[in-house]
C-alpha cells in the first residue's frame, strides 16, 4: 500500500536531494544519525542544531537587533536576583559555568557582578561557532579571567567531569551555573538535560535558571519566530541545508500540550527523497507532501 501510495504522490512531483558534503562538516556522525531518526520517526528537527555553523551568526544578529528592548528587562531581573545570589554565594572564588551562552549578552551582567571573585569562565554549547561568537562579544569583559570552553550536547553529556576538573579537591571555590534565556526549550529531552546538570552539582553550588511563565498570552504569542519571507529563508538555513524549499512551505505555529512548548512547523508542498551518507552507506529518508516538519 505504501509503494502504491508513492506512485500517486510521485505524480505531484518528488524532489530527490543528496545532502551536500558541507552538512557532514557541521554535524558529527552521531548527530547525523539523530537527525535522520528524528526525521523518519517524528518528522522533527531538534532546535539545538540550529545554533551550529551560520546559525550562530544569525542568532547574534537577532539578539543585537532586539538588545535595546530587552536590555532593561534583563538588567532589572538580575538586579532583583543579586541579593539572593549574594546570600547563597559567599565563597572567595567562583567559577561561572555558562550552559548555552548564546551571544554572551546575558552573561556579561553576571561577569561584572562577580568582579574579582570570578576565577574562570566556562562556556558550554553544542555549537563551537556559538561559543566563538560569545567569547568575541565578551572579550573586553573577560580580560584577565581564565576561559575554558567545551563543545557538548546537553541532552547526552554528564556534567560531573567538566565541573570537577575545573575545581581542585581542597579548593574553597563555588560553581555558579548559568542557564539563561529559556535555553531549556531548545532541548527535546529536557528532563535528561536537568539530570545531566544535577550530576555535576555539589552542595554549595548554585544554578541560575530562567524560563518563561506559562500564561495564555505566552502560549499564543509567536512574534519572536515569525519573520518576513526574505528573513525566513535565511533563518531556516538548516532546513535549506536538508533540501527543503522553505519558501514554498506553509508555516504553522502551535502550542504542544505534551511538551509544554511552542512549535514551529513547515508544511511540505511536495514529496522529498533525502539521500544521507551514514556510516559510508546511503540512507534514504522519504518525506511526504503535507507532512509538518
Amino acid at each position: 500500500l505504501a509503494e502504491e501510495g508513492r506512485k500517486y504522490r510521485g505524480s505531484r512531483g518528488v524532489k530527490k536531494y543528496t545532502i551536500p558534503p558541507h552538512f557532514y562538516n557541521i554535524f558529527t556522525q552521531e548527530e547525523v544519525l539523530e537527525i535522520v531518526k528524528d526525521l523518519e520517526n517524528k518528522r522533527f528537527v531538534n532546535l539545538k542544531y540550529w545554533y551550529k555553523d551560520q546559525g550562530a551568526q544569525v542568532w547574534d544578529s537577532i539578539v543585537k537587533s532586539r538588545q535595546k528592548n530587552i536590555k532593561s528587562d534583563v538588567a532589572q531581573l538580575i538586579e532583583n536576583s543579586v541579593q539572593y545570589i549574594s546570600y547563597f554565594s559567599s565563597a572567595p572564588t567562583v567559577n561561572l559555568i555558562d550552559i548555552g551562552p548564546g551571544n554572551g549578552f546575558n552573561s556579561n551582567h553576571f561577569i561584572h557582578f562577580l568582579g574579582k571573585r570570578l576565577k574562570k569562565y566556562i562556556p558550554i554549547d553544542i555549537s563551537d561557532s556559538m561559543i566563538k561568537v560569545a567569547l568575541e562579544n565578551l572579550q573586553t569583559d573577560l580580560e584577565g579571567i581564565d576561559v575554558k570552553s567545551y563543545v557538548r550536547d546537553f541532552e547526552t553529556t554528564r556534567f560531573d567531569l567538566i565541573f570537577a576538573e575545573n575545581k581542585r579537591v581542597n579548593e574553597e571555590l563555588q560553581n555558579i551555573v548559568l542557564m539563561l534565556g529559556n535555553t531549556i526549550c531548545n532541548q527535546d529531552e529536557q528532563l535528561y538535560t536537568f539530570k545531566n546538570i544535577r550530576s555535576g552539582l555539589e552542595p554549595g553550588d548554585l544554578l541560575v535558571f530562567t524560563g518563561s511563565v506559562d500564561t495564555f498570552v505566552n502560549r499564543t504569542d509567536f512574534k519572536y519566530v515569525q519573520y518576513a519571507p526574505e528573513e525566513e529563508s535565511r533563518y531556516a538555513w538548516h532546513f535549506k541545508l536538508l533540501g527543503v524549499d522553505v519558501e514554498d512551505c506553509e508555516i504553522k505555529y502551535n502550542w504542544d500540550n505534551d511538551k509544554h512548548k511552542k512549535v514551529k512547523s513547515y508544511v511540505l508542498d511536495k514529496d522529498y527523497e533525502l539521500n544521507f551518507k551514514l556510516f559510508d552507506e546511503n540512507k534514504l529518508v522519504s518525506l511526504n507532501r503535507g507532512d509538518e516538519i
